[in-house]
C-alpha cells in the first residue's frame, strides 16, 4: 500500500510499504481522508516535533476517517464497510465513557515519534487499530468531515477548562483550524460575545462562518486590554501569547492551547496576583472525540475549514500549502 512517510531531519514522500496484519482484537480500516496537523508540519519540515526525533521512517498523521474493511477474529461488535474515524492514543478510554477532565499522556499516538520504535500514523490507504480506538461516524455524519473529529476533540477539551462560558465575553487569539474549531466548540456554550483575533482576512471570515461574533485584524487592530471573561490562545506566537495574557480581565481565565513557538513564556507576576485571572493548559483530548462526532454532524458549515485537498500522490504540494496559512486553513488528503 502506499503511504506518506517522512525519514531522519525531515521531508514526506509517498512510499509503498506492507499492508498491515491484523491481531485478533484489531480492525483493519481504508483510510479515505487524513487531516494535516501542526505536528506532522513540524515533522516534515524539521525531522522532529518538539523532543520527538524522528530516527526511522515514520508514517504520518492521526487526524483519519474512513470504513472498516476488515476485523480480527476477537472483534464482533463492528460490520464491514461502517463509516469510522479514530481515536489516536494508545490506551485510549472507551467509546461513550465519562470524561475524566484531565488529559493525561498516552503510551502512544499514531503518527509520533514519541516513542521507539515509532507509532506509524494513519496517512497510508489502510491503518490496523485497536477494537477500543474506533468511533463509529453517527448517521448523517459525511467520512469527509469526520477527519475533522480529532482536532474538534482537542477544541472541545479546551472548552471545558474555560468554565463557565454562557453568558461571558469570549476571546480566541489565532484563528488556524485548532483556533476555527474552538471557536466552534466555544459557541456551543452561549457566550455572550466570541471575539477571534488573526493576522489573515481569510482567517476571519472562516472564524465568522462558525460563530465568531466579531472580528479583530492584527496587527492593524488589538483586542481590549483586561476586557475578556475567558481568553484561548491557539496561535502559539510569543506576541500572540502576551496579547492573550494582556487581555484576560480580572478574575478571568487564559486558556494556552496552542503549543509555544518557545519553551518558556514570561507572566507578568504582579498582575496575575493583583488580579488573580487563571491560567490553563490543554493538551490534547480525552473523551470528546465522542461529542466531537455528533457536533459535526450537526454542523455542516464546519465543511468550510476544509479549504484544500489532495491526492495522496501530491502529498509533498499538500504539505507545502498546509505551511502556508496566508492560502490554507485544514489541508487534507485523500488516501484511497
Amino acid at each position: 500500500m502506499k503511504a506518506v512517510r517522512v525519514l531522519s531531519g525531515g521531508g514526506v514522500s509517498v512510499e509503498e510499504v506492507d499492508t498491515p496484519r491484523l491481531a485478533p482484537d484489531e480492525v483493519l480500516l481504508t483510510v479515505e481522508y487524513g487531516g494535516i496537523c501542526g505536528s506532522d508540519l513540524h515533522y516534515a519540515q524539521h525531522g522532529r516535533n518538539g523532543d520527538y526525533l524522528v530516527t526511522s521512517p515514520l508514517t504520518l498523521g492521526h487526524e483519519i476517517s474512513g470504513s472498516i474493511s476488515a476485523i480480527g477474529e476477537a472483534v464482533t461488535d463492528v460490520a464491514l464497510g461502517a463509516p469510522a474515524t479514530v481515536h489516536p492514543a494508545q490506551p485510549c478510554p472507551e467509546a461513550g465513557s465519562k470524561p475524566t477532565g484531565l488529559h493525561l499522556v498516552p503510551t502512544t499516538y499514531l503518527g509520533s515519534a514519541s516513542t521507539t520504535p515509532h507509532t506509524q500514523g494513519g496517512f497510508a490507504e489502510y491503518v490496523v487499530v485497536q477494537r477500543k480506538q474506533v468511533r463509529m461516524l453517527p448517521e448523517g455524519l459525511p467520512i469527509r468531515r469526520a477527519v475533522l473529529a480529532e482536532p474538534l476533540g482537542v477544541a472541545l477539551h479546551a472548552a471545558s477548562l474555560c468554565g463557565d462560558i454562557a453568558g461571558k465575553r469570549v476571546l480566541v487569539v489565532g484563528c488556524g483550524p485548532i483556533g476555527l474549531l474552538t471557536i466552534l466548540a466555544l459557541s456551543l456554550h452561549g457566550p455572550r460575545e466570541l471575539v477571534a483575533t488573526d493576522l489573515s482576512v481569510a482567517a476571519l471570515d472562516l472564524a465568522r462562518s462558525v460563530g465568531a461574533t466579531a472580528t479583530i485584524r492584527v496587527p492593524e487592530q488589538s483586542a481590549e486590554e483586561g476586557a475578556f471573561d475567558i481568553v484561548v490562545e491557539a496561535a502559539g506566537a510569543t506576541p500572540s501569547i502576551r496579547a492573550a495574557i494582556a487581555s484576560v480581565a480580572p478574575g478571568g481565565v487564559l486558556v494556552q492551547l496552542a503549543i509555544p513557538a518557545t519553551p518558556t513564556i514570561e507572566i507578568p507576576s504582579v498582575r496575575l496576583l493583583s488580579q488573580e485571572f487563571t491560567i490553563r493548559g490543554a493538551w490534547r483530548f480525552d473523551t470528546e472525540i465522542d461529542r466531537a462526532l455528533e457536533v459535526l454532524r450537526d454542523h455542516p458549515e464546519a465543511d468550510g475549514l476544509i479549504t484544500h485537498e489532495f491526492s495522496i500522490d501530491d502529498a509533498e504540494e499538500a504539505f507545502a500549502i498546509a505551511a502556508d496559512s496566508e492560502v490554507s486553513s485544514k489541508v487534507i488528503l485523500r488516501l484511497s
